[in-house]
């Protein structure tokens, strides 16, 4: 049958970036700044985060546990900011972590969580203060500290976004989640604490709120790690109270714990997944497989009876190999382990057929009819369906008596011309 579809054309898939050797490489790029107007906006961001931070302290009794305040630095867009030069672990000012995020008009900005100990209050201003005095310079005649404040674009109290480290839309709501928590190694050495104590320290911190945690921990030489079940305003809690994280992540969830699930643990995750689930039919997806098996719970209402077919009735249309349900599974749901172990509603734009190909392990098809066996299949599922915007998923390929080196066979030749639409006259 004629096939009156558009090939998809992909164009500017890549960017041509020339080659900069790391000698030619410009130290850093620091945004321009007016002296007298950059630092006076600094030392005011500065005051708003000092008073916010006290009101915070008289709210929050546990704040004043915590022994210090966390600030996050930005960077002006597309530049660089100068973090190693917020640390001074003598002062007991620590670099906590360090991100970048890409902005909605996809430019970056670089940004740093701080711990600045009680006392240390002034370290910055002081700097800032420096930095406006006119008659201070550096041996080249530059302005004090320069670079590092002219790389500031603004400051602020941390908040959760500053430890997270990952996608922030994997930061739980209200549902209480495993998180690693990444306490620093430097507060142990400024404080001359033993890592052990801290680790206990944060597990007493959780006891005393109600948190869920692991009783073990990793240990590396910068951090040690632990696990906690937190909803958002637990994270908020135990940043309020401790003084040493670094780092916050979703801890990640291994594929074995749905896998090893009887039927009935997995019904119940299969059913909570069902109802998050908003359905639209806008389009396909056709699986040309061994054959798609409905019965599975979270197959049944995405593929219709109508929309399962096979190029050989002998074969019957169910799936004997298990591939082609795989695949749908795939096609359909991608990475089924987050959406399973999430909350959200989640929205799918496409449904599925399926056309079965393949009869168990393909042992009785012919191999010089692999291309009529894919015409025909497609040929079915535009014949039953023909208005509608389809995508073929073929994921079978054949691995003896092949050349291996590119040239065509008669298989891929059947392919190019379902492709360009040209009618196939087999005899």
């Amino acid at each position: 049958m004629d096939r009156q579809k558009k090939n998809i054309i992909l164009h500017n898939t890549y960017d041509a970036i020339n080659f900069i050797s790391d000698s030619s490489r410009s130290n850093n790029k620091i945004k321009p700044r007016d002296r007298e107007f950059h630092g006076q906006r600094l030392l005011r961001q500065f005051e708003n985060v000092w008073k916010t931070n006290e009101q915070q302290k008289a709210m929050f009794a546990t704040i004043k546990e915590r022994q210090g305040t966390y600030i996050e630095f930005k960077g002006a867009s597309n530049c660089d900011l100068l973090i190693k030069s917020l640390e001074n672990t003598s002062q007991g000012i620590e670099l906590l972590n360090v991100r970048s995020i890409t902005q909605a008009d996809n430019e970056i900005v670089e940004c740093a969580t701080v711990f600045i100990p009680d006392g240390k209050e002034h370290y910055f201003n002081d700097q800032i203060q420096d930095y406006l005095d006119q008659e201070k310079k550096t041996k080249n005649g530059n302005p004090m500290y320069k670079k590092l404040i002219e790389s500031i674009e603004t400051i602020q109290l941390a908040v959760i976004s500053s430890f997270w480290i990952g996608n922030e839309k994997h930061i739980p709501d209200q549902i209480p989640v495993w998180c690693e928590f990444w306490l620093s190694q430097g507060f142990f050495n400024s404080k001359k604490f033993y890592k052990d104590n801290i680790v206990a320290g944060f597990f007493e911190y959780c006891e005393s709120l109600g948190i869920a945690h692991k009783d073990t921990c990793i240990n590396f030489p910068e951090n040690s790690i632990v696990l906690a079940k937190v909803n958002r305003s637990q994270i908020q809690e135990l940043i309020n109270t401790c003084g040493y994280i670094s780092e916050i992540r979703r801890a990640p969830e291994l594929a074995r714990f749905y896998v090893k699930m009887n039927a009935g643990e997995a019904k119940d995750w299969f059913l909570d997944l069902k109802e998050r689930l908003i359905l639209s039919t806008n389009s396909y997806v056709c699986i040309l497989d061994t054959g798609v098996n409905r019965s599975h719970p979270l197959l049944s209402d995405i593929l219709d009876t109508e929309n399962i077919q096979t190029v050989n009735t002998s074969w019957g249309v169910d799936d004997r190999d298990g591939h082609g349900t795989k695949m749908a599974g795939i096609c359909e749901y991608y990475d089924l382990e987050t959406l399973l172990s999430g909350s959200q509603t989640i929205r799918i734009n496409h449904t599925l057929e399926s056309v079965k190909l393949l009869s168990h392990n393909g042992m009785d098809n012919n191999p010089d009819l692999y291309g009529n066996i894919t015409a025909n299949a497609s040929s079915l599922a535009e014949i039953s369906n023909p208005q509608v915007k389809r995508v073929y998923c073929m994921a079978v390929t054949a691995d003896k008596y092949v050349t291996k080196d590119g040239t065509p066979s008669s298989w891929s030749a059947a392919l190019d011309r379902i492709m360009i639409h040209v009618t196939m006259y087999l005899f």
